[in-house]
């Protein structure tokens, strides 16, 4: 988990992107979780203890997507689902 966390900051940085405080704990329960089933349930269970919006949320994982470290999955579903791979 922790070199996961580590590329991913790596990443970010390397991309010119602020690693911010937000964007860590996103970056963290996302590298324990591995695959977000619905980004609602996604923010709700950070949202528990964390204040982060949705919005921060859906974006971090725009920004992961578009830098490789999270792959949409392919669902019939309405909702969205994420993986991480890296």
């Amino acid at each position: 988990m922790e070199e996961a966390k580590d590329m991913i900051m790596t990443l970010l940085a390397d991309n010119g992107y602020v690693v911010s405080q937000k964007r860590r704990v996103i970056i963290d329960i996302l590298c324990r979780k591995k695959y977000i089933q619905s980004v609602d349930d996604f923010w709700w269970d950070i949202r528990r203890q964390h204040n982060i919006s949705w919005a921060t949320v859906y974006n971090t994982i725009r920004l992961l997507v578009q830098i490789g470290c999270v792959i949409p999955a392919d669902t019939e579903s309405r909702q969205q689902q994420f993986t991480l791979c890296v």
